[in-house]
């Protein structure tokens, strides 16, 4: 264990309340630069390189503790709902009473920058007051009732944290424009409509017992492979991609330099301009171990590796 100086600015830590290893690691290294016969001019530079990176660490963990959690009226129940702004949303189906908990600054929840409603058409649709810089909105939706859309635009994100609860009698409509990414869980039993367009990404994964018509344009992207329907009718326009998985078979159709790759029997297949129709090529399992298992642990790393970067940097460039 390294030794402190005496007249090292440890007092510093006082400013906040957490105890940093990057406050320690900066004290630690204080003696090596600057001896006690240092010039106190130097002395006060890394005085002040200190109270930066002090005061960066305050303040983000100052950020990640004003995230508040709200539960908000909802006035009567919902089958469809609508992710708009640059919302993050978690789905899940539940049998008791639906909710809509939002977390975010507290300022958000008191200053009424926030609107729910699902008037008048059954539709949650959740807006924010324009012209505002918004923080991170994560919004967690539990329905009840069985869905028969869910619409996806700007740059929103949805996640369903269960299977989607739709109704097995009816169609089941997907939307998704923009740049959000949307990852979904289904267990449909009928037919399925699925257009994305913009820059977005749709992932599907589960099983549509009917059949599915799914349609790309733009430069957005739709992974339905892990997701088999009966018979797949899939529209590419413009430089998209498309994974599709039809157990009874796939129609294809391609317009300019999209590509779509199927699995399952090609009943018929159209090019218009650059684009590739092609069958997916499946890689076999060579791990049962899942391979975001340490992601969780690399994001906790990640922070910690920018802050040391900066600080070798800064040292680096004062001292050499």
């Amino acid at each position: 264990m390294c030794k402190l100086a005496t007249n090292s600015p440890s007092r510093i830590r006082s400013s906040c309340h957490v105890y940093t290893p990057y406050i320690l690691l900066l004290e630690c290294i204080y003696p090596i630069f600057y001896p006690c016969s240092s010039h106190s001019a130097m002395k006060w530079l890394f005085f002040v390189v200190l109270l930066m990176v002090a005061t960066i660490v305050c303040l983000a963990k100052g950020e990640e503790q004003t995230a508040i959690s709200e539960i908000y009226f909802l006035d009567g129940d919902f089958n469809k709902i609508r992710a708009s702004a640059h919302i993050q949303f978690e789905l899940t189906h539940v049998t008791g009473e639906p909710s809509v908990i939002i977390e975010t600054e507290q300022w958000l929840h008191t200053g009424r920058y926030i609107t729910v409603t699902t008037r008048p058409n059954d539709c949650l649709d959740i807006k924010l007051v324009s012209g505002i810089n918004y923080p991170a909105i994560k919004v967690y939706v539990n329905y009840r009732t069985a869905l028969l859309s869910l619409e996806i635009d700007g740059t929103s994100s949805v996640r369903s944290k269960n299977v989607i609860f739709s109704n097995r009698l009816s169609l089941l409509d997907v939307a998704h424009s923009g740049a959000g990414i949307a990852i979904l869980e289904l267990q449909h039993g009928s037919n399925i409509n699925v257009a994305i367009s913009g820059t977005g990404e749709l992932s599907l994964s589960g099983r549509v017992q009917g059949n599915g018509r799914l349609s790309v344009s733009g430069t957005a992207y739709l992974d339905a492979i892990e997701c088999p329907m009966n018979i797949v009718t899939a529209e590419v326009a413009g430089s998209g991609l498309a994974s599709v998985y039809g157990l009874k078979g796939v129609h294809a159709t391609v317009s300019g330099v999209g590509n779509i790759c199927y699995r399952g029997p090609l009943l018929s297949q159209a090019i218009s301009g650059l684009g590739l129709i092609r069958e997916c090529i499946i890689a076999e399992e060579t791990s049962t171990e899942p391979q975001h298992s340490s992601s969780q642990s690399d994001k906790i790393m990640d922070r910690n590796q920018r802050l040391i970067v900066i600080l070798a940097t800064t040292v680096f460039f004062l001292f050499f």
